[in-house]
């Protein structure tokens, strides 16, 4: 969205963009603490974290939890610069690709995060060698009596 006067237009793109990613952060960051607060909850972070690292785990869940309530007031008080940028006089240099290696960054960090709701998080859940909930048929020479 942007004003047109005198042949040139203003954008307001940057404070949008600004603001948007300090949000993304600020939910990436409380969705971190969720899951470390789930895990704590339900007692399941021992199956992920080593015991003697598991005060430093919740201390960081709460250091998380403070980063994103940080970031969400950023952007929530965030305000319009003073000085509009026009397409005239902006600088564009390096900022061709700057929206698709962030939506990039961010997937990568949301992919740990898929995988902590998708996988199971009982001790074994995955193992394929636990014979008494799965059934897997292996023939070798010597079931052949």
């Amino acid at each position: 969205m942007g004003l047109r006067g005198e042949g040139m237009t203003v954008q307001f793109k940057p404070y949008r963009k600004k603001r948007i990613s300090h949000i993304i952060k600020g939910i990436l960051s409380l969705l971190y603490a969720g899951s470390i607060v789930h895990l704590v909850r339900y007692g399941h972070l021992s199956l992920y974290v080593e015991s003697r690292l598991l005060i430093p785990v919740k201390l960081a869940a709460i250091g998380l939890i403070l980063i994103a309530g940080a970031q969400l007031w950023i952007a929530l008080t965030i305000h319009r610069p003073a000085a509009l940028i026009c397409e005239c006089c902006a600088d564009d240099a390096g900022q061709a690709g700057e929206g698709q290696s962030r939506f990039l960054l961010y997937g990568l960090l949301l992919l740990p995060l898929l995988f902590g709701y998708v996988l199971p998080d009982s001790p074994g859940a995955g193992d394929v060698h636990d014979h008494e909930r799965h059934a897997i048929p292996f023939s070798t020479h010597e079931d052949k009596d």
